[in-house]
């Protein structure tokens, strides 16, 4: 059985969940939608503890990216450390090469 990994959210990370939450509830006037959507996609992220590797990197850098229904969670492994770090989540209509430029 492989080891476990802990997942890590950066300070962007967390508040690109605020922000999505925020959009939802403000956009179509549902909280309850919105908590939804963002619980979703921490169950996951959640999901990364084991084998965070199965999820591509993007072209010629060390991040990963995971689809999370609508939207794309950016992360970097380290396996020295057995984390995985969330960098970014963000809509999947977004310009990753442009967020992933930005993340290096």
């Amino acid at each position: 059985m492989s080891e476990r990994y802990s997942v890590i959210y950066t300070k962007s990370a967390l508040e690109d969940l605020r922000s999505i939450y925020s959009y939802i509830a403000g956009e179509y006037g549902d909280e309850d939608a919105a908590a939804k959507r963002v619980r979703k996609i921490r169950i996951a992220i959640r999901t990364l503890d084991m084998f965070p590797g199965r999820y591509p990197c993007h072209r010629d850098t060390s991040l990963h990216i995971m689809p999370a229904g609508h939207y794309r969670v950016i992360y970097a492994i380290d396996d020295e450390k057995k984390t995985a770090g969330i960098r970014r989540i963000f809509a999947s209509r977004q310009n990753i090469g442009y967020l992933l430029k930005r993340e290096q």
